[in-house]
């Protein structure tokens, strides 16, 4: 029975990686990626489990909120039964986001108000030397992102049997 219980755990892990694989090849930053992480779709990708030989297995996914900005967790419950007696272990999945919070965009609303006219002029002004600058940025980015295996975004932290 614990067995079973472990094996849909592991069917639900690998879904999540394949879907966290989609959403980093899909998105490009902080918010993008958080939002389908944490939305309906997400979930009910990862709950297309195609199985015949876990029938007796019943599982949960619920999102818990740690308060933590840069990982998103999950709880999952898998729960066994055979005749008179059953199983049910809870493992925890940790899903690391990999681009950083934009915390310049806050502060951009938030000063936008108090900047005065001479800074939007030179803001205005920026040089395509700059620009080119900002292209190269975004550039390494991409290749970053494009290195990074999923499986290191995905983490699952610990398992309990009830």
């Amino acid at each position: 029975m614990k067995e079973q219980c472990l094996g849909k755990i592991e069917l639900i892990y690998s879904n999540i990686l394949k879907e966290v694989d989609k959403t980093l090849t899909n998105t490009n930053d902080y918010d993008s990626f958080k939002e389908y992480i944490v939305s309906d779709n997400f979930l009910n990708t990862i709950n297309n489990i195609q199985d015949d030989d876990l029938n007796n297995t019943t599982y949960q996914i619920n999102r818990t909120d740690l308060n933590d900005k840069n990982n998103i967790y999950y709880e999952i419950i898998s729960k066994t039964t055979y005749n008179k007696f059953s199983k049910q272990i809870v493992a925890y999945v940790k899903i690391k986001n990999p681009f950083q919070e934009d915390s310049l965009s806050e502060n951009k609303d938030n000063s936008q108000d108090v900047e005065d006219s001479e800074e939007s002029d030179l803001n205005k002004l920026k040089s395509s030397d700059e620009n080119i600058e900002v292209s190269q940025k975004e550039q390494e980015k991409i290749k970053n992102i494009e290195d990074i295996n999923c499986s290191d975004l995905v983490i699952m932290f610990g398992y309990k049997e009830e």
